[in-house]
């Protein structure tokens, strides 16, 4: 895996103006923690959203170029899978991670950003971004996703789930539209007075997982046949 994750990051390198954005949304929210610890929350939502982005590499296009044939060729599709999965969700989970570190430095007790339901939810969106993105090019089901979470969050249907979710009592049919309306949005994981929080966290974490394993497999049985580079 180290030779995958070397390989990548030459071959398959972060352009220069994501790296600088992941630095810059990084660094302002840093400074924003360490200024207004209560505004934590509206940092971790900024590295999510660039996440969905900056997670969605693409994985098919650039193999059928041959980009990958060298790697294809001396590592098992196993290893490739999850040298591409980190390689695609680590620079902004490190600064993910530098924001709690940040909260830790700063005297904040339990950081939010080492919470679990805030972790469960980012490495939701970071599997899912990643893994539904391998078919496609660099970004676009990213943008996608962000699309159809700005129709939720702009549309009356999207509104009333939304309150649904903090309204209604508890039970399997409420918790069950929940779940799903967490899949869509993940970010209502920054809100901390959601009902079946833990049930919630549980089922992001549940999804990562599978993601990451439909990851794996498509990576692993889908041929690579050479097609011109666009």
């Amino acid at each position: 895996m180290n030779y995958a994750l070397r390989f990548l990051r030459i071959v398959d390198a972060t352009p220069v103006w994501m790296s600088v954005v992941t630095v810059t949304i990084g660094a302002y929210g840093g400074v924003l923690v360490w200024i207004d610890p209560g505004s934590v929350d509206d940092a971790l939502g900024m590295l999510m959203l660039w996440q969905m982005l900056a997670a969605s590499r693409g994985f098919a296009r650039p193999a059928s170029a041959g980009y990958f044939d060298p790697l294809l060729v001396r590592e098992s599709r196993r290893s490739i899978a999850a040298a591409h999965a980190v390689h695609a969700a680590a620079p902004v989970a490190m600064a993910w991670a530098a924001l709690g570190a940040i909260e830790a430095l700063n005297g904040t007790p339990g950081p939010l950003a080492f919470e679990p339901g805030r972790i469960s939810a980012f490495v939701f969106v970071s599997a899912a971004a990643w893994t539904v993105s391998l078919p496609a090019p660099r970004l676009v089901t990213g943008s996608l996703w962000l699309a159809l979470i700005v129709a939720a969050a702009t549309t009356r249907f999207g509104i009333e789930q939304y309150a649904a979710m903090l309204s209604r009592p508890e039970g399997v049919a409420q918790t069950a539209q929940a779940v799903a309306f967490v899949f869509v949005c993940p970010f209502v994981m920054l809100e901390s007075v959601l009902p079946a929080r833990a049930v919630l966290g549980g089922a992001l974490a549940a999804g990562a997982l599978a993601s990451i394993a439909c990851g794996a497999v498509y990576i692993a049985r889908r041929n690579y046949p050479l097609e011109a580079s666009l």
